[in-house]
């Protein structure tokens, strides 16, 4: 059934989960402690722009926390979640490098030709082989020019839990990188690129006392010693009741408007939990 397939939003949404990530050519992530998540999406659009990315999704999400109370201490932490994505093309050498080169010695063919026509005085129309020689190049310039591109795409997933009170946050930035196709080139120009971001945002917003897992789950309450056990409890909960509604919807026995309106609320729930997830798995 349609239903049952995902929808365009949940196949973009697939692309930022961590596990998909992972299995790009490139994957980095860190831990990190930030004033302002704004502020660090906003560095991390700027620093991608400085090496010629261009961005073509910049999200910031804050979630309320209020199913979150067996995990959060109280309502002063809340979970958020920024999403980049990013494309950038490595230009290489001509796509058709032996069509452009036959062409070429056409040409060169074709010039010594009419210079032998011209030196044994022989009947062939030299006028017309004159004129056809500047063909045969134009043709190899032109497609000289057609240069074969590989093209880049980058994704960031910034998973925190925004301290209301202190306006700070902890966050676990995942870096992400693929290449269109195998390339050598592409990928050094990659690993240029991510090692550099990487680097800088580590300088930055990294202390030097690096923040980790476990003390990431001492901002949860301690008495949530499995916190992720809980998460993925909710998640598969959700993943239960969405299944559930889309049976309902198809059997007829609820109105699409109502559909719509109860799976996103789901999805969001669902969001919500992953996000908190992501930033407490390995």
């Amino acid at each position: 059934m349609v239903f049952d397939k995902k929808t365009i939003l949940e196949k973009y949404e697939d692309q930022f989960k961590v596990k998909e990530m992972k299995n790009k050519h490139l994957f980095h992530d860190l831990y990190a402690k930030v004033g302002d998540p704004e502020e660090l999406r906003g560095f991390v659009v700027e620093l991608l722009q400085d090496s010629n990315w261009k961005t073509s999704v910049n999200e910031l999400t804050k979630f309320e926390n209020d199913e979150m109370e067996p995990i959060f201490r109280g309502g002063r932490l809340k979970p958020i979640r920024s999403i980049i994505k990013a494309y950038k093309q490595v230009v290489k050498g001509p796509k058709y490098p032996l069509i452009w080169k036959a062409f070429f010695f056409l040409g060169v063919g074709f010039l010594l030709f009419y210079l032998y026509t011209l030196s044994f005085q022989t009947n062939w129309n030299s006028n017309l082989i004159l004129e056809l020689t500047p063909v045969w190049f134009i043709i190899a310039l032109l497609i000289y020019y057609i240069k074969e591109t590989v093209s880049l795409a980058l994704w960031i997933k910034i998973s925190g839990i925004y301290n209301v009170q202190d306006e700070t946050a902890d966050v676990r930035i995942a870096i992400a990188a693929d290449a269109s196709k195998k390339d050598k080139e592409a990928f050094d120009v990659l690993e240029d690129d991510i090692s550099e971001i990487y680097n800088v945002l580590n300088r930055k917003y990294v202390p030097k006392k690096k923040i980790t897992k476990t003390q990431i789950v001492k901002v949860l309450k301690p008495k949530s010693s499995k916190p992720e056990l809980s998460l993925l409890k909710t998640v598969r909960d959700i993943d239960n009741q969405i299944a559930e509604l889309q049976k309902k919807f198809i059997k007829g026995d609820i109105k699409e408007n109502i559909y719509k309106e109860l799976k996103e609320d789901l999805e969001k729930r669902k969001a919500k939990a992953e996000t908190v997830l992501d930033l407490i798995s390995i």
